[in-house]
This record gives structure tokens, sequence and C-alpha cells, in this order.
């Protein structure tokens, strides 16, 4: 009897330890009451699928004020990568510029909130040295303060540039904001279609 006793004590789980005690009775209840707040903007591209082409594509990434209250934003950041590697988003490595032509390399602002500019910054990638990193930056005209986007507001970047992989891999943008009271990243994907 003592025997199947030990046996059947064996099988048991073990006692939850002192942090998953703490866990289950205090630290949930604690996040649940505490969501996180909204994200300042809501980033998208546009488009987010392009054909096989050689022609010169109009790429759209925006960030939008979903929230009722007016955001108080440091900066935005935009990240990518052109050349031949099969990760780059424009098939050009000759860098990016700011300007109003729709030519491959440049790019600007299409909408903004008053005293905001666009600041585009080129360097070698240290990966594929065939490749060029870009990051676009929107920031107050005066460096040391912030720009608000009200509600509904947005921030919108063009980029101009062939979008083109003959395997049809995604590709994807990086982004940063950069708010008064937090930071949000992530990726906005792009599928591009395989050479016919």
């Amino acid at each position: 009897m003592l025997i199947a006793y030990f046996i059947w004590q064996m099988k048991q789980p073990p006692p939850p330890s002192p942090p998953e005690v703490w866990m289950k009775n205090t630290g949930k209840p604690w996040a649940t009451a505490r969501p996180a707040p909204p994200d300042p903007l809501t980033a998208d591209v546009s488009p987010n699928s392009v054909p096989y082409t050689s022609d010169l594509q109009t790429m759209r990434i925006g960030f939008t004020n979903t929230t009722t209250a007016a955001q108080n934003i440091d900066y935005v950041k935009v990240m990518f990568t052109g050349g031949s590697s099969a990760a780059a988003v424009f098939t050009s490595n000759q860098g990016f510029t700011t300007a109003d032509a729709a030519s491959a390399g440049n790019t600007k602002l299409s909408s903004a909130p008053t005293g905001c500019k666009l600041f585009a910054v080129n360097q070698k990638s240290t990966i594929n040295t065939g490749d060029m990193n870009t990051t676009l930056t929107v920031q107050a005209s005066n460096p040391s303060s912030s720009f608000a986007v009200p509600p509904g507001g947005r921030v919108e970047i063009i980029a101009y540039g062939v979008v083109r992989a003959d395997n049809g891999q995604t590709c994807s943008f990086g982004w940063t904001v950069i708010g008064a009271d937090q930071v949000t990243n992530g990726f906005l994907e792009v599928a591009r279609a395989k050479k016919p």
C-alpha cells in the first residue's frame, strides 16, 4: 500500500513555484487592470502588393492618429534597403533624396502637420555590399521640439522606385514612432509578384 502511494505521488504534477503563484494571484490581475495605451500612430503601406514590372512604383508609407486626442511626436522613422539583394525593397542602390519629382530615388512628405520636415540618410550596407540602407525621418523643423498630430491626422511619406524581385519575395519597411509617452515600432510588408 505504501509503495502504491509513492508511485501515485510521483505521478502528480509538482506544486506551483512561488513566482507562478504570484503571477496567477497578483501579476495577471494587476496587468489586466492596466491595459497598454493605444499606439500614438497607426502605420500602413500602400500598395501592400505589387506586380512584377520595371515601371516606377509609388510607395506610400503612412502614420495615422486613430486616437481621440492629439499626439505629440518627437519623430517618425522609416527604414528600408535598395539594391540587388532579395530583402531590398527597391531595385536601385542609388540612395534616396528629398525631392518632389516623381522619379526613382526621390521621396517626399505628402501630408504632415505644419512645421515638419523630411530628412533622408543613406548608408552602404555592411551585410550586402551592393545595397544601400536608407532612413527617412520626419521631425519638427526645430529638432528640439515635437510636433502634434491631431485626431484623424496623418503623416505620409511617398517614395518612388522600382519594386521588383525575380522570385517574388516579400519585402518590408521598418518603422519607429517616438511619441511623448511611448515608443512603437514594427514592419510593413509588401508582397512582390514573381517573374512570369
